[in-house]
């Protein structure tokens, strides 16, 4: 199975996201947020990568009241998902709202957009750079990429855990922020703010249960987990220590061409 069908067949069975992506509508609403202090006006033509149950999906459709959008999902129960919850809105504004299933890797479009918005997707792309420039070349002369992604920071304390417990540790690799911002810098106008979020959990084990809610406890094809037996003797080393925190980091990014 290749790593989008992989990261496709994770967030389709993760039927209670809702229920657990408490980072994932905090961070889309700093998103929103972002994306209103750097537009000065709404935008026309809006396209959104990864929509999830649609939390980042409310504030672009309530903040760009005559717009036509296309929201996608690499997952097609994802896309149902925000779909139903966008229907239970009112909307008056004059609006088209269309909604496919697409990689955000490979836009299928030939649209050209004002706005391209995505919040906690990208971290799972195989190449951030080449699918931002990608993207880059269907929109606007103008128009900006607005994304929020994990940082090389995201979950530190679990990989230190593993590394101490001689564990493989099969969480992706996340860029680092002030990297990402001299790359991205040279291929256009490009804003970034870093957020520290951080969470604690009686034990572990509540912490990858929650990833596995939201559908993103499984590892990069790539990665090999560690043995069960390992793995049980990690988490029950961790229990004995108590409670465990859990650091996220955020990168919000604005590029602008």
């Amino acid at each position: 199975m290749g790593e989008p069908s992989r990261v496709a067949s994770a967030f389709s069975g993760a039927n209670a996201y809702a229920q657990y992506a408490w980072l994932q509508r905090r961070v889309a609403d700093h998103l929103a947020q972002h994306i209103r202090q750097q537009r000065t006006a709404s935008a026309q033509q809006v396209l959104e990568i990864g929509c999830g149950t649609g939390f980042l999906t409310e504030h672009l459709i309530a903040d760009n009241p005559h717009a036509d959008f296309l929201i996608t999902d690499i997952s097609t129960q994802m896309v149902q998902r925000c779909r139903t919850a966008m229907d239970q809105i009112n909307s008056p504004n004059s609006q088209t709202i269309h909604y496919a299933t697409m990689d955000g890797q490979h836009p299928s479009i030939d649209t050209t957009y004002e706005l391209i918005a995505s919040s906690l997707a990208f971290q799972w792309f195989d190449d951030l750079d080449a699918s931002i420039a990608l993207l880059s070349t269907q929109l606007e002369p103008g128009s900006m990429i607005a994304f929020s992604t994990l940082g090389a920071e995201t979950f530190h304390q679990w990989r230190s855990a593993c590394k101490k417990a001689n564990v493989p540790c099969a969480t992706p690799n996340y860029p680092e922020p002030d990297a990402l911002n001299n790359r991205l810098s040279k291929q256009a106008t490009f804003w970034m703010h870093v957020e520290r979020i951080h969470a604690e959990y009686p034990s572990a084990w509540p912490f990858l249960q929650e990833l596995r809610h939201i559908g993103a406890h499984r590892p990069r094809s790539e990665r090999q987990p560690a043995s069960t037996g390992r793995f049980r003797a990690l988490l029950r080393r961790l229990e004995h220590l108590g409670n465990f925190q859990a650091t996220y980091q955020i990168i919000y990014g604005i590029l602008t061409v």
